[in-house]
């Protein structure tokens, strides 16, 4: 999909990175208010990508992305309303109990197209090959309307068990124009909330279910993230680089 500053009584989670990668500098960040071990959270992801060479210089298309998260949280997609792939792509538009966050976004195609602005809407997609997905709908004041999933997987590895792998088709704007390069991404994910009655003992009672629970231990005062970019120009090597960085959290 992208990713904890204590001020003034507010505590958030914060990961930043940066990297020139042959002609590639990324920067990464994301925070997830309030950053306490086993709450609930936010997630807001911001990120920029631009080329070496300095203004006028197109960076190569980011084709795929994987955000590796810190182990022990829990992201309970199966609780909430799915967008149907199928029902987004013909009408724009999901039930609005499915809209998991927004966004905005910019690109470039030099030299014929110096800047696209698209805004973003992110929907607990349909399954994919079993796993929960996340949609990124992106509307571009530019050229056609861009559909991105990303496949949210659970396995552990090292510090490491959520993992989501987003697959990025070439963007397209005017005819003659090339693909279009990522130059930002902003998401923001709210603290998401529902509300389920279950039996238990006879009963019937009501229980609260979060879209997204931080780590259930704060171990060193630090959770850690690793995302993993994938670059490549038609015609030339792919370019991959891992982000490391770790973020301060709270135990309570």
């Amino acid at each position: 999909m992208r990713k904890a500053l204590f001020a003034a009584g507010v505590a958030s989670l914060l990961l930043v990175a940066a990297v020139a990668h042959a002609d590639v500098v990324q920067t990464f960040s994301i925070s997830m208010p309030p950053a306490k071990a086993k709450k609930p959270i936010a997630l807001n992801v911001s990120e920029a990508t631009s080329d070496s060479a300095g203004p006028g210089t197109q960076p190569p298309p980011l084709r795929r992305q994987i955000l590796r998260l810190n182990k022990g949280g829990k992201y309970n997609a199966k609780y909430f309303k799915r967008c149907k792939k199928s029902t987004l792509l013909e009408t724009i538009k999901c039930p609005s109990s499915s809209k998991i966050g927004k966004g905005s976004a910019t690109a470039v195609a030099l030299p014929i197209v110096p800047l696209v602005n698209a805004s973003l809407s992110l929907y607990n997609g349909q399954k994919q090959n079993g796993h929960d997905t996340i949609y990124i709908y992106a509307i571009p004041d530019i050229g056609p309307n861009l559909l991105t999933i990303g496949e949210v997987t659970k396995k552990r590895s090292g510090r490491f068990d959520y993992n989501i792998d987003f697959k990025i088709d070439a963007i397209q704007t005017l005819p003659g124009a090339p693909d279009a390069s990522i130059t930002s991404v902003n998401t923001k994910t709210p603290i998401k909330k529902i509300t389920k009655k279950k039996r238990k003992r006879g009963r019937t009672i009501k229980k609260k279910y979060y879209l997204i629970v931080a780590p259930k231990k704060c171990k060193g005062g630090k959770w850690v993230g690793e995302a993993e970019f994938h670059y490549q120009r038609v015609g030339e090597p792919e370019i991959v680089k891992t982000l490391k960085g770790s973020v301060k959290c709270k135990k309570r």
